[in-house]
């Protein structure tokens, strides 16, 4: 989660058993390496629905995770005013 005021993200670390039902994002690139901006959702066998930011997760069974290129150059730049990396494009699109 991003606090806009405080500019920060904050995270949560669950150990529980979950089932991905959601995943989506994008590849860029930041500073020469590959960057992913990920949000997921997931759920548990109570009904319990969880989301957000992506940072880290151990797969222990299987995930069917789909990739599809839209073969453009693309990089994250920081944004002082808002202070995340923005998406940029080479025509000069920036989406956040």
């Amino acid at each position: 989660l991003y606090d806009s005021e405080k500019k920060e993200f904050f995270s949560n670390t669950y150990q529980d058993a979950l089932e991905i039902t959601s995943l989506t994002g994008n590849i860029s690139s930041k500073m020469g390496e590959p960057y992913l901006h990920l949000h997921i959702t997931v759920a548990d066998g109570s009904n319990r629905v969880l989301g957000g930011h992506l940072s880290r997760c151990i797969i222990s069974v299987t995930g069917e995770i789909s990739v599809i290129s839209l073969n453009l150059p693309t990089s994250r730049e920081p944004d002082m005013e808002s202070g995340i990396q923005l998406l940029h494009f080479p025509d000069g699109t920036v989406l956040s």
